[in-house]
């Protein structure tokens, strides 16, 4: 199939799902009182929120240029990421990732190789964050720690742990790939074979960042970003007003963070539904959560469709160029890297 017809049918696929998301949505939403919800937005607090978005994209964008080991301008990585989130927000599957490499291969000259090592970085760096915030939004969620000075405080030996990991296996390399595919290929469903290719491509890729002070740097701007990501949940939840308790305002903000970061746009519908789903079953009014998911989905995709559009400007690349992915020839390899082929 041509590059064309499969963003097509992507496309037709996104539709679909957003068309029968809004469907179910108006057999068991009131509507009603979500609009009563929205009325009473509190647009202090909504600012606030689009800052602490707009803060966190800059913060991500810098983390990636460092992961280029800064070969590329900071004009071009942040234009770069506002493109890949773009693409990201209207097309499944991650397309942007590609997106990425291909802009600022084109811009720097940064090769394939280094620019798909740079996104597996980040995606280590995403999911230890996402491991965070699940953890921060179970302790407030049960109530088992009430202490923020406690809760800081595990956060901190969590993030010390991980560094002190990552820069024992850059140092124990062959160790780990002599033993670690043979204990984790015992597990179900993973090879010991692909198991052993993964794990080398991350030491190779972590080794790339030449130091343990890289790796603390790119650790300390996840925290950051991530840390203003929360911000723009929190507040955007704070603005509504809602007559919940500041333990299930922290719970929730943590655990929708986790599922749908800024940094992974989804797909509208699929956005709403993310946040309706499994927070309604947890016994909180899906009035609240649709209004919230609708305000925090609004926020995210004008400051994304403005960034958006303004690299769009500064790269004088047309957004059908985009959705036809023309010319960027480094998708294949960032596909079979999600797909572990």
């Amino acid at each position: 199939m041509s590059a064309s017809g499969s963003t097509r049918l992507s496309l037709g696929f996104s539709l679909l799902l957003v068309v029968v998301i809004a469907l179910l949505s108006l057999y068991f939403i009131d509507f009603e009182e979500v609009g009563w919800q929205l009325r009473q937005a509190d647009t202090r607090y909504l600012a606030l929120a689009g800052l602490m978005l707009l803060g966190g994209f800059v913060i991500h964008s810098l983390r990636w240029r460092n992961l280029l080991k800064r070969q590329t301008s900071i004009a071009e990585t942040f234009h770069a990421t506002n493109l890949g989130n773009l693409v990201n927000m209207i097309l499944p599957m991650n397309p942007g990732d590609a997106l990425r490499i291909w802009f600022v291969n084109r811009s720097s000259a940064i090769g394939v190789g280094q620019g798909t090592s740079s996104i597996v970085i980040e995606r280590l760096f995403e999911n230890i964050m996402r491991l965070l915030a699940l953890s921060g939004m179970l302790v407030f969620g049960t109530g088992f720690i009430n202490s923020t000075l406690s809760v800081v405080i595990g956060l901190a030996g969590f993030l010390g742990v991980i560094l002190t990991v990552l820069i024992w296996m850059i140092k124990n390399r062959q160790r780990v790939l002599q033993s670690w595919p043979r204990i984790l290929g015992r597990l179900p469903r993973l090879k010991q074979e692909s198991v052993h290719q993964m794990l080398a491509e991350l030491l190779d890729s972590l080794v790339a960042m030449s130091s343990p002070r890289q790796i603390a740097a790119a650790t300390l701007n996840s925290f950051l970003a991530w840390g203003l990501f929360f911000g723009f949940h929190y507040f955007t939840l704070q603005a509504l007003n809602f007559s919940i308790s500041q333990q299930q305002m922290l719970a929730l903000s943590l655990g929708t963070l986790m599922m749908i970061p800024p940094s992974s746009p989804a797909l509208p519908g699929v956005f709403h539904a993310q946040i309706v789903l499994p927070f309604a079953a947890l016994g909180i009014s899906s009035s609240h959560l649709i209004a919230y998911a609708i305000v925090l989905h609004a926020l995210e995709a004008g400051i994304i469709l403005s960034l958006g559009l303004l690299a769009l400007l500064f790269s004088g690349i047309s957004l059908g160029d985009l959705l036809s992915r023309r010319g960027i020839a480094p998708a294949p390899v960032v596909s079979q890297l999600y797909s572990g082929d």
